[in-house]
């Protein structure tokens, strides 16, 4: 999904296309993007690796190039490049149904603390990287996050967009994602916004999928670490994260960036 890849016209647009040109260019190489079949990231069902995990792991892909988070679980089955963003947990809402809470602390906290609040619903992906650590973190603040998770049976969505929709048009729920795509959102959206841990003690890094004997991943690594080194990643952040909500713009200024 926007701003790392959408399809307007046949062909693939975003973050994502833009950064692959790049690092095709540095790594002298040709390349074709499709979409992932079953439209999932990748897990493990039933013993069957999904989505584009899946496909790097049967050998149908010879890399997924997406917003990927780098987890343990998907490491058993695929090696993960350099990574080539770093951002953290946030929670997406609506402005009007979070005033006076500050963080995502706040949030998980707002039944004790603000017994007359307005009640906020909490939910995620379900078969995305972020379940998965909530569902198996050891953190207090992550444990109670997904506590109020499984308090509601329709709390779970099965894309982004619909989290996103569910947000903005009904209210009084918030959308546990990963702050890059959260921040655009309300960077289009003036009336979302997101509360951040600011202890930062979920980091989540993004990165390209690759066979565990892949070929390309040292040329993969080598051209994204020029790319960062030449400012060309934070170059097409810029391009696609610009704000048009300007007093959103200091909050999430710093919350997303690239790695060294």
């Amino acid at each position: 999904m926007a701003p790392f890849l959408e399809e307007v016209d046949g062909k693939f647009k975003g973050f994502i296309p833009d950064l692959m040109d790049a690092i095709a260019d540095k790594a002298f190489f040709d390349y074709t993007l499709y979409l992932s079949p079953d439209g999932r990231y990748g897990t493990v069902l039933d013993g069957n690796v999904t989505g584009m995990i899946g496909e790097v792991y049967n050998k149908k892909a010879d890399f997924a190039a997406a917003d990927l988070t780098i987890t343990e679980a998907r490491e058993n089955y695929i090696t993960f490049t350099e990574p080539f963003m770093i951002n953290q947990l946030a929670a997406l809402v609506r402005r009007e149904d979070v005033e006076g809470l500050n963080t995502m602390e706040d949030l998980a906290n707002v039944r004790e603390t603000h017994p007359n609040h307005k009640p906020i619903a909490l939910g995620t992906l379900r078969s995305g990287a972020t379940n998965y650590f909530l569902s198996n973190s050891d953190d207090p603040l992550a444990k109670k996050i997904y506590e109020q998770i499984k308090m509601n049976n329709d709390s779970l969505t099965r894309t982004i967009s619909e989290g996103i929709d569910r947000v903005d048009k009904q209210g009084g729920y918030a959308f546990i994602m990963e702050s890059a795509s959260a921040e655009h959102e309300i960077a289009n959206n003036c009336k979302l916004t997101m509360l951040l841990d600011w202890r930062n003690l979920f980091p989540r890094k993004y990165a390209f999928a690759l066979p565990k004997d892949s070929p390309y991943l040292e040329h993969f690594n080598n051209a994204i670490k020029q790319l960062k080194t030449e400012g060309k990643i934070d170059e097409l952040r810029r391009k696609y994260w610009a704000n048009n909500c300007s007093d959103t713009k200091k909050a999430a200024d710093d919350k997303t960036e690239t790695t060294n």
